[in-house]
């Protein structure tokens, strides 16, 4: 009974050392892709490319946008897109009436 007590204590020992191990070795390589990254995006410069955009696809006209609660972005931004043409509709419902969610409330795309 002792032995195996003892023998279930090294096999712990053992596995809470590869462990240790593993962690040491995630750590490690997970701040030498830090630095990478870093070293990187130092480099890199980003560019907002404003007036760049053929007119038809700017919305120049008055619109409004209505505040969303959770993740209803599918809905929301469809009804910015068809007050953009006219037709008035609310963000709240157009998210109601899509087909297609996930639990999490985003809207799967299933066709273009």
């Amino acid at each position: 009974m002792q032995r195996e007590n003892k023998s279930l204590i090294k096999e712990e020992k053992k596995v809470w050392i590869h462990f240790m191990n593993y962690l040491g070795i995630a750590i490690i390589l997970n701040g030498i892709v830090m630095l990478i990254d870093q070293q990187l995006l130092r480099r890199l410069t980003f560019k907002i490319a404003r007036g760049q955009y053929p007119p038809k696809f700017m919305i120049a006209q008055p619109n409004h946008i209505d505040m969303q609660q959770n993740v209803e972005c599918a809905g929301y931004s469809s009804a910015y897109l068809l007050r953009h043409f006219g037709k008035e509709a609310s963000g709240q419902e157009m998210y109601k009436n899509m087909p297609n969610k996930m639990k999490v409330g985003m809207v799967y795309l299933r066709e273009a």
